[in-house]
């Protein structure tokens, strides 16, 4: 059955936008939102709107899959905005935070999480580079 007008408007709202239509003023909050972004499909994070990549808990559920393609295949705003999160020292203890939440939750150690965070840093500094040098 189609969607109707509104279920449609809603089901783009919350691809483009999620971290406007879940809130993640606290740890639990930005968790639920990291969980809900590490479960999209891979293609489905290409949808994601530049500002989402600008928010610790959308950054925070991201895969090394799905930061792999939005770096290889996402647009030049989407990149930006994921590199440039990491720079903001708040949002890197908020990243890190909210990484090692999900990380107990999941029953996953969180020494292990810590590995990963510093592995995306490395990875996303690694390509900073590369798509300075793209044109819009």
């Amino acid at each position: 059955m189609p969607l109707d007008p509104l279920e449609a408007f809603d089901y783009a709202s919350d691809m483009l936008y999620p971290h406007l239509t879940l809130p993640a003023e606290n740890v639990p909050e930005a968790v639920a939102l990291a969980r809900r972004i590490r479960s999209r499909p891979r293609d489905e994070i290409l949808l994601l709107a530049p500002t989402a990549l600008r928010f610790p808990a959308v950054v925070a559920g991201l895969t090394h899959e799905q930061i792999e393609a939005i770096m290889r295949l996402g647009s030049l705003s989407q990149k930006q905005s994921l590199v440039t999160v990491f720079d903001i020292p708040e949002h890197l203890t908020k990243i890190k935070e909210i990484a090692q939440a999900l990380a107990r939750e999941s029953g996953q150690d969180p020494k292990e999480a810590e590995h990963d965070f510093l592995r995306i840093r490395l990875y996303l500094n690694d390509h900073r580079l590369l798509f300075a040098q793209e044109q819009p």
